[in-house]
């Protein structure tokens, strides 16, 4: 589980759809609370992410910047017009970096083992017990360690071309 691989001191806050915390109002409240990694779950198209639209990202009032992964659809599609990952990272209260898919993000139902989970292990493990620093290699890196079942599976392939950094 994705938990596992952060340090002890790290402190978290989940919402979740299912126990009534997820809602649009707890995601703004939480991101102008200036928390630094935001890991993210769900639905998402290109004009919407973690419940959020675009037009609530120009409203982030928080102290500084934070560190999106997102598993969702499209949300990273900097292709299509003004994306809200484009939003995320141009906004001086958005994020200094996401990671974001620019198609679909693929998972197992009533599973947080989907293929889009295993990239999202790997990053948080090339941060934490890779100990790498650097974003770009962080992400090349959680790719390099699945690369060899992109070969296997294509949903992993999809997943791996489809996933991208921005910020």
């Amino acid at each position: 589980m994705i938990t596992e691989i952060f340090p002890d001191y790290m402190n978290f806050v989940r919402l979740y759809e299912k126990d009534g915390t997820f809602k649009k109002s707890s995601v703004l409240n939480e991101l102008n609370n200036s928390f630094h990694i935001v890991n993210h779950l769900g639905h998402s198209s290109s004009e919407y992410n973690m419940g959020i639209k675009i037009n609530d990202v120009d409203s982030l009032t928080n102290s500084g910047p934070f560190l999106l992964y997102s598993q969702g659809c499209s949300p990273g599609a900097f292709d299509k017009n003004d994306s809200i990952g484009e939003h995320l990272v141009k906004n001086p209260f958005g994020a200094f970096a996401v990671v974001m898919n620019s198609r679909y993000g693929w998972y197992s139902p009533g599973s947080t083992n989907g293929p889009s989970q295993y990239f999202d292990y790997e990053f948080f493990d090339a941060i934490y017990n890779e100990e790498i620093k650097a974003l770009g290699k962080i992400h090349q890196d959680a790719k390099h360690d699945l690369v060899d079942q992109t070969n296997l599976y294509s949903i992993m392939r999809w997943c791996y071309f489809s996933l991208k950094l921005a910020g």
